[in-house]
């Protein structure tokens, strides 16, 4: 029973991280944004697109997560375990 208690926790915390990474991640991407939104200066030293539509498109392409799934398929079928849906 600890074991699994353990494992629960070590998961929650895991997941914790992974939240807080990503949020740094958009945190960051919003500030850029804003950045190319207000700065004309390309050498102003900012490590950020001075450019709204590149900041706005780092934004879309930065998936939150990549998902993968396939159908039905036989135990040992490998080449109908292939992906055969996906969602970014």
């Amino acid at each position: 029973m600890d074991a699994n208690v353990n494992r629960v926790n070590e998961d929650i915390e895991r997941a914790f991280r992974e939240a807080r990474a990503q949020l740094r991640s958009i945190v960051e991407l919003v500030k850029c944004l804003e950045h190319a939104e207000e700065c004309d200066n390309t050498a102003c030293g900012a490590d950020c697109p001075h450019d709204v539509d590149e900041a706005q498109e780092a934004i879309r392409d930065d998936a939150l997560s990549v998902e993968v799934r396939t159908d039905w398929h036989g135990v040992g079928a490998v080449q109908a375990a292939k992906p055969t849906h996906y969602k970014i």
